[in-house]
């Protein structure tokens, strides 16, 4: 195995989606609600989504972001779900100042019709992580980054 200098460039963010991911995880599967609150976006004013009119398109922060959160959520010693990377990706655009917008959708599994459930992000209608199977899901929600601890509230996923 060769060391190129690409991977030195990338370290920064692997080591940020890392910290995202471990947060996320704190988050949802170790704190209390009430204590991890802090930690999440304050809701907006209204809770309206963001046109997609009106995101800019900003291709190469998008697939970096895509990148590190799928690669590095891979190699986590806790289970990293959808909720947990589309609450990284998410984070991780928004300090880019790249809009996105988390989506919440839910199905029946065809076997033992328990409900299932899937986080996925997009940004100027191209998927960021998740995408690759939000056709199996219904969307009820979606939530900008400004709005997503609503989701967090109250979901216990």
């Amino acid at each position: 195995m060769t060391f190129h200098l690409r991977h030195l460039r990338r370290l920064p963010l692997a080591l940020e989606a890392t910290a995202w991911l471990i947060v996320a995880w704190l988050a949802l599967d170790v704190l209390p609600g009430r204590l991890y609150r802090w930690l999440l976006p304050s809701a907006s004013a209204s809770n309206e989504v963001i046109p997609e009119a009106t995101m800019a398109p900003s291709h190469r922060k998008t697939a970096s972001v895509a990148w590190a959160v799928e690669r590095l959520s891979q190699s986590m010693p806790f289970r990293s779900v959808c909720f947990h990377r589309g609450i990284a990706a998410q984070w991780m655009l928004r300090r880019r100042g790249v809009p996105s917008r988390l989506h919440y959708g839910v199905a029946r599994d065809a076997q033992d019709r328990a409900l299932r459930a899937h986080v996925w992000v997009s940004s100027n209608g191209q998927d960021v992580v998740g995408g690759s199977v939000k056709q199996q899901f219904h969307e009820i929600a979606q939530f900008s980054p400004e709005n997503v601890h609503t989701l967090a509230r109250s979901s216990s996923l």
